[in-house]
């Protein structure tokens, strides 16, 4: 996790320098979500790319309205999974 947080902030910060005039999703992220949202990935592939997210929102906010719906359909059908998913979920204060 920590090694592909770390390539997507190096991403990130050499390409969002500048205002986001193209509101396109870059290709990478495209590809996460399109791997996110295909019925044939396996769970725990959807759980990291949402722990990848989590950890690093800042690159994901611009594009929040390509992400919304397709996370929010992940959390609800966490009961799908068992039990253990929601510890995927918490919010730790």
């Amino acid at each position: 996790m920590a090694v592909i947080l770390k390539i997507i902030k190096k991403i990130t910060n050499n390409s969002m320098q500048a205002p986001i005039q193209n509101f396109s999703m870059p290709s990478w992220m495209n590809a996460l979500l399109k791997t996110f949202t295909a019925f044939s990935t396996h769970i725990n592939i959807k759980i990291f790319i949402a722990k990848l997210i989590m950890n690093y929102p800042e690159p994901f906010i611009p594009y929040s309205n390509s992400w919304y719906i397709p996370l929010v359909k992940f959390i609800a059908s966490g009961e799908e999974f068992n039990d253990g998913f929601t510890y995927y979920i918490e919010v730790h204060i």
